[in-house]
């Protein structure tokens, strides 16, 4: 059953990439770009399988979704370990990850081919592609693990799935306006 925005949804185990025919989210086809360090909190590759389940179980890549993941050089076999179905792009330096997902999105084949994207970060990096992702009539959803979400993003997304809120919980809010999230 698909999830429904401002309803809480139990966790269960992640399951494998195949067995999803469908987004369980019922966002139809999904493009995710997924900043793991954001996932996990911080740049440890050690943190990344965790944050990797969490998102997983949250939001379920299914087969027909295409899913990007960055992280920085120092992290790059931890990550491409805790998402192996994913590609992966490295980035260097400030903000290094935030770039190569950016830089990796060929937004033309993301607005033709794709009914939504999935936002694995909080970042304010990634609100202008969230932006125009929106114009070009994609559904926009920010997947916060344990960073913080941007105001910038806030504003740009449909909704926003709290993956750390509880470790058994992922919130799912839909956004009554500018920054706001309903209760």
């Amino acid at each position: 059953m698909p999830l429904r925005l401002g309803q809480p949804v139990l966790m269960t185990s992640p399951l494998a990439l195949p067995q999803h025919p469908v987004s369980p989210l019922g966002f139809g086809r999904c493009f995710h770009i997924i900043d793991i360090e954001n996932i996990a909190g911080r740049a440890d590759g050690a943190l990344y399988g965790a944050a990797a389940d969490r998102y997983r179980a949250a939001v379920r890549l299914s087969r027909r979704d295409l899913a990007i993941v960055g992280c920085d050089k120092s992290g790059a076999l931890a990550a491409a370990r805790a998402l192996p179905h994913c590609r992966l792009v490295v980035g260097y330096g400030p903000d290094g990850a935030d770039n190569a997902l950016v830089a990796a999105i060929d937004e033309r084949v993301l607005h033709e081919r794709f009914t939504t994207l999935v936002i694995g970060s909080g970042d304010h990096h990634f609100a202008v592609l969230a932006a125009r992702a929106k114009a070009a009539g994609l559904t926009t959803v920010a997947v916060i693990g344990r960073g913080k979400l941007s105001r910038a993003l806030a504003h740009r997304v449909d909704a926003v799935i709290y993956l750390d809120r509880d470790e058994a919980v992922a919130e799912v809010r839909e956004l009554t306006g500018p920054g706001q999230v309903a209760a």
